[in-house]
């Protein structure tokens, strides 16, 4: 078909169907049942599913949205995005899309682990087969959501077919990073990205890389487990590079003589030149986010903010920018504002029982979105501004 030239929706079909199946069987035994949510074919919107409100969700603003048998999963990995006005993630073993606007549930496809989204794009592992079963074969795909439908295709494959990823992808609007290996048990894991809808892949010579974005044609991300350590790259995708070292390094060296240890960096979403990432460490145990503009790429200027707390940034966006940090009772997520040097958290706890974590946040527009262990949360910011005064848009 004209959105799935490569029959990618085939791979799945008996799982749709099976599933599908279970769910019919569920309505029959009890209509009134909660636990099985299913459509037939993929992609397809999930009947009478909504988001849960209320219950121990202390603020009418938030919403939860594990709700009739599906949950989060992978832990301390990224595994949704917030892009486009629709929350794209990966619950039960699948690409789960919510609109908040309509409060809908969309089933993309089954989605076997790692997946990544933004800017209409998902990219994620498929298998060929049951994972509990041997010798199941893994894809990465592609689905692109344009014009109301979406669009499927394989994206990267290898000499035996088996492709499996070892982290979450990066994925921008025109540019993809994949961190991939030769097989389930396999350890040649190669960080490579591609110009989406070419994909032709280039090989930056690195096994890892952790946090990070794609903004425009730039790409950053942290080196981990090197010598030194957390180590922090900008690159120029559009020029093509042969390695991470033809890429700038952004970390520097400290007062001390010792390399700076850089954390989550990000390039801020309306200007791929401007990079901010947050000084692991750093002098006389001074907290500091680094701005660095890369406008005049071989002469970058930068800037130190001091910060009166430890701040992970997860998205920049002009004077925004929504960051992880530590409370009290664990991990929250807040705003800070870059021209007010003002941050903006929640001290009421999002529920009133176990866990407040508030890990993996993200924001686009109004619409605030975070993990804890299981649980994928949504918060509308303009109702929460209205009840708890914690307005980052304020003039």
């Amino acid at each position: 078909t004209e959105t799935d030239p490569q029959c990618v929706r085939n791979i799945w079909e008996w799982d749709n169907w099976e599933k599908y199946q279970k769910y019919l069987e569920a309505e029959k035994k009890d209509p009134e049942q909660k636990e099985e949510r299913e459509c037939y074919p993929w992609p397809c919107v999930l009947p009478e599913m909504k988001a849960s409100t209320g219950g121990s969700l202390t603020s009418k603003c938030d919403r939860h949205l594990g709700v009739n048998g599906y949950t989060s999963t992978m832990g301390a990995v990224w595994t949704h995005g917030l892009s486009e006005g629709v929350a794209g993630m990966l619950m039960n073993r699948d690409a789960i899309e919510y609109n908040p606007e309509k409060d809908e549930f969309t089933k993309i496809g089954q989605a076997a682990a790692m997946l990544s989204y933004n800017k209409g794009r998902y990219v994620f592992p498929v298998y060929d087969r049951p994972h509990d079963t041997d010798g199941y074969r893994s894809f990465i795909i592609s689905a692109e959501k344009k014009n109301g439908q979406y669009y499927y295709e394989f994206i990267y494959n290898n000499a035996v077919n088996n492709s499996f990823m070892s982290n979450p992808s990066f994925v921008g609007k025109d540019w993809v990073l994949i961190q991939v290996r030769s097989g389930k048990e396999s350890s040649d894991t190669d960080v490579k990205y591609a110009k989406a809808g070419e994909w032709d892949w280039h090989s930056l010579g690195l096994g890892k890389v952790f946090e990070g974005n794609i903004v425009g044609d730039r790409l950053t991300f942290m080196v981990p487990y090197t010598d030194p350590d957390r180590q922090i790259y900008y690159c120029d995708l559009s020029k093509y590079p042969k390695s991470y070292k033809e890429c700038h390094k952004a970390t520097g060296t400290l007062k001390s003589g010792d390399p700076e240890l850089g954390h989550s960096p990000r390039i801020d979403e309306d200007n791929k030149n401007r990079l901010i990432y947050y000084l692991y460490g750093g002098d006389s145990g001074i907290l500091k986010l680094i701005e660095t503009d890369f406008a005049d790429a071989d002469n970058p200027s930068r800037k130190e903010i001091v910060i009166d707390t430890y701040m992970q940034p997860s998205k920049v966006k002009g004077n925004l920018m929504m960051f992880t940090g530590t409370r009290e009772n664990g991990i929250t997520s807040c705003w800070y504002r870059f021209d007010k040097k003002k941050k903006y958290c929640s001290e009421k706890p999002w529920r009133n029982i176990g866990s407040n974590e508030m890990e993996f946040s993200i924001f686009d527009g109004k619409w605030w979105l975070w993990r804890d262990s299981i649980a994928v949360l949504l918060r509308d910011a303009d109702c929460y501004c209205k009840e708890e005064s914690v307005c980052p848009f304020e003039e």
